[in-house]
């Protein structure tokens, strides 16, 4: 069943996540959100920190992993 509840931040952070969750500012992550630059910034948490999921290439062509775990979302920096 799909969880259709709707949490607030304090409610969600509460709930418990698995390992690879994260409670992160999306700032940190992308190099541009305003531009919807959404490539990964060197130091990204996201980098290395996602599961394998059968895909070996991200959005733009390039082959993934390229570190020791893939990166979370559409960009393999």
């Amino acid at each position: 069943d799909e969880d259709t509840r709707t949490y607030t931040i304090t409610l969600w952070q509460g709930v418990g996540h698995d390992k690879h969750s994260q409670v992160i500012n999306p700032q940190s992550l992308f190099e541009d959100n305003n531009t919807g630059n959404l490539r990964l910034r060197s130091l990204s948490p996201a980098i290395d920190s996602g599961v394998t999921t059968g895909l070996t290439y991200d959005f733009e062509g390039d082959s993934r992993p390229k570190g020791s775990a893939p990166d979370i979302g559409a960009d393999e920096k």
